[in-house]
């Protein structure tokens, strides 16, 4: 949603709308990092890679 709106504008605003990229980058990275943040405090599996499974399949 928030890149549709960063976009949007660019496309809209010409010039004064890469006014609106930095901020909208610094607020995505600060996003990141409370998200990853509070996950580690909570204990909670922040993995990318699909869990195994310990079973076959067609076993």
């Amino acid at each position: 949603m928030a890149l549709l709106k960063v976009v949007w504008s660019i496309s809209e605003g010409g010039d004064s709308g890469w006014a609106v990229l930095l901020p909208a980058a610094a607020g995505l990275a600060v996003c990141d990092l409370a998200i990853i943040w509070i996950a580690r405090r909570l204990h909670l599996p922040i993995s990318l890679r699909r869990p195994r499974s310990t079973t076959r399949p067609g076993s």
